[in-house]
């Protein structure tokens, strides 16, 4: 069977918001639409003004051919249970709600699985380290912490703020290789034309001439007579 794997299907947001201090500032985040992006914002302690899709990019791109029908998004679990928390529900009555909304029969079986293990009387933090190939270890050692302290909400909000920056700044060297990746690939393909190509035309003109070669020039005619022989 297809195994339940955690992806990330966002997109970016350029989002303007009113800070706490009253200052107007634009920000960037990642999130699956526009509603979860000013839901993000706001959740921060943001009042947003306006939301706008980031230019589009490579790195975009990406996480949505990426995605499959299996797939679970941490962040926005995170941001959905946190919501639901912050509206007065236990973690029982959240997980509950979050079941009956959901369409995706694997992501269903995963709420399944979380509500038994809370009903035996299982920690969330327990429950959630067997599926640890879903939920990494920071995430799970969060929620250990906040059981101590019994402040689930505030330890939520801290991972949402903290993977939110970890996905900008990946997205950010994603986007910035793409120039180089894109220079390397043409590169290389007019380096190829010109030894399989050019190369050999040149090496007939040379050997013609009876003049001693350097060695790296010699070796590079040998190199392009060698695979215009073979690939030509």
């Amino acid at each position: 069977s297809h195994q339940l794997t955690q992806v990330d299907r966002s997109m970016q947001y350029n989002i303007s918001v009113i800070t706490t201090d009253n200052r107007m500032q634009q920000i960037q985040l990642e999130a699956s639409d526009e509603v979860q992006a000013r839901v993000q914002a706001e959740l921060l302690g943001h009042y947003v003004s306006s939301v706008k899709p980031a230019a589009w990019s490579l790195a975009s791109l990406l996480p949505r051919l990426n995605a499959s029908g299996g797939a679970f998004s941490l962040l926005l679990f995170s941001q959905e249970l946190l919501a639901l928390l912050q509206a007065g529900l236990n973690i029982v009555e959240a997980l509950e709600a979050l079941h009956e909304k959901e369409i995706n029969p694997q992501i269903e079986d995963l709420y399944k699985h979380m509500l038994h293990g809370l009903r035996e009387g299982k920690r969330f933090s327990d429950v959630l380290a067997e599926k640890n190939h879903i939920f990494p270890s920071l995430f799970v050692g969060i929620v250990k912490a906040a059981e101590g302290s019994s402040n689930l909400p505030r330890s939520i909000t801290r991972f949402i703020d903290y993977q939110m920056r970890i996905d900008t700044v990946r997205s950010k060297l994603i986007s910035s290789a793409i120039y180089p990746s894109i220079l390397m690939l043409v590169g290389g393909a007019v380096s190829f034309f010109l030894v399989i190509f050019v190369v050999p035309r040149f090496a007939d003109v040379y050997q013609g001439s009876g003049r001693e070669l350097p060695w790296l020039s010699g070796l590079l005619l040998n190199v392009g007579v060698f695979l215009s022989g073979h690939l030509g």
